[in-house]
């Protein structure tokens, strides 16, 4: 078997209306069919998705639901998933770093502190290997990495 080749994995794209999020549940979950992953692993990629598009939603487009925020899923390899949203709306003014470090904490196996204002990129950040924030030109880049040790594979 040869080396894998990073596959684009999923292009969606959707409008900035808090309605359509629950729309990319069932794509992030047909990552299983890919990768064996466990139910409560998916779930918590799912919950850092959704929480990235709404931020983009909330942040970027202040609600106003005639924008597009598109959510691309690559496969880096066999055991790495890359993730990014995107959106054209308003940039954040200062290092993603600063807000991870602004909020409070959040304990990404007890849903109890996911639900106060403020506190998803710090969940991002617990449950993703890596989070990058990137602005160019006109694009907002949120690019989320999970890494799959063997121990989380089925």
């Amino acid at each position: 078997m040869g080396p894998f080749k990073p596959i684009r994995y999923m292009t969606y794209t959707m409008k900035s209306d808090m309605n359509e999020v629950s729309k990319l549940s069932p794509h992030i979950h047909a990552i299983s069919h890919t990768f064996p992953l466990d139910s409560k692993v998916i779930s918590r990629i799912e919950l850092c998705v959704i929480e990235a598009v709404n931020n983009a939603i909330e942040h970027a487009y202040s609600y106003d639901k005639h924008h597009d925020i598109q959510v691309i899923i690559d496969l880096i390899d066999r055991y790495h998933i890359c993730i990014q949203v995107i959106d054209q709306g308003i940039s954040m003014p200062h290092q993603l770093a600063y807000y991870i470090s602004k909020s409070d904490e959040v304990d990404p196996l007890n849903p109890e502190t996911w639900a106060t204002q403020g506190r998803g990129l710090k969940l991002i950040d617990k449950i993703m290997h890596s989070v990058q924030y990137t602005s160019k030109g006109m694009q907002n880049i949120l690019s989320m990495h999970y890494h799959i040790p063997v121990s989380e594979s089925q």
